[in-house]
């Protein structure tokens, strides 16, 4: 099975043209998030209620009382970024105006894309519950050489991704790329009920580049 031109052409426009419009949201949060410190204890509601102008920088996943329904005391970090030592408000900072910028725009319906299980379509060579290095690594063996990749959309909204694997200096390595918006087959696999992302939505990315070490997830 090969790779279509077509659909790749429109999960790259896809997911370029999300970064693009998430830019000005990206700069503008270098300078807004320091004040959302003072606000990181008020709930998700209230936020969005009486605070409107900080929307699209308040991150609707693990802010205080969202989706993940983290208490006050979590500081709107989740919960294995706190066992590894991210508190206070340089680690606010972090999470929020450099790791994941922009990501408040999932407060809005018109950036958010509610996944619908009966209408979620895909295309790829062989059809794995995952499509992430922990999981091929951990059942499927990989070796060099191997490639997994998939097509899935809903609507006229789509997304793709590809990973390869590679050897370089005696270690085994991949490439990974993602474009457009994030469904995978498996959001077709009857999951709903366990997976926020169902209650919730999902957006649009562009990563072109992203190397790893295979299996790195269980050194």
């Amino acid at each position: 099975m090969k790779i279509s031109k077509i659909k790749l052409l429109r999960a790259m426009v896809a997911g370029q043209g999300a970064k693009l419009l998430s830019l000005p949201v990206q700069i503008l949060g270098f300078f807004v998030v320091p004040f959302l410190w003072h606000y990181r204890k008020v709930d998700l509601a209230s936020m969005l209620r009486y605070n409107k102008w900080a929307t699209p920088w308040v991150n609707p996943e693990d802010w205080t009382g969202g989706w993940r329904g983290h208490p006050p005391e979590y500081e709107c970090l989740p919960k294995d970024f706190r066992e590894d030592g991210w508190t206070g408000f340089w680690s606010f900072y972090r999470y929020h105006a450099m790791r994941n910028r922009a990501h408040g725009l999932r407060n809005f319906s018109w950036w958010n894309l509610p996944l619908k299980e009966g209408e979620i379509e895909f295309e790829t060579p062989e059809h794995i519950p995952a499509y992430a290095d922990w999981y091929i690594w951990k059942y499927k063996k990989p070796k060099a050489g191997d490639k997994y990749w998939y097509f899935a959309w809903q609507g006229r909204r789509i997304g793709f991704k590809y990973i390869s694997y590679f050897e370089s200096n005696g270690k085994l390595r991949y490439y990974q790329c993602k474009f457009g918006w994030r469904i995978g087959p498996y959001d077709a696999d009857g999951r709903i009920s366990t997976s926020y992302r169902w209650q919730h939505g999902t957006t649009a990315t562009f990563q072109p580049i992203q190397l790893g070490t295979a299996g790195s997830d269980y050194e």
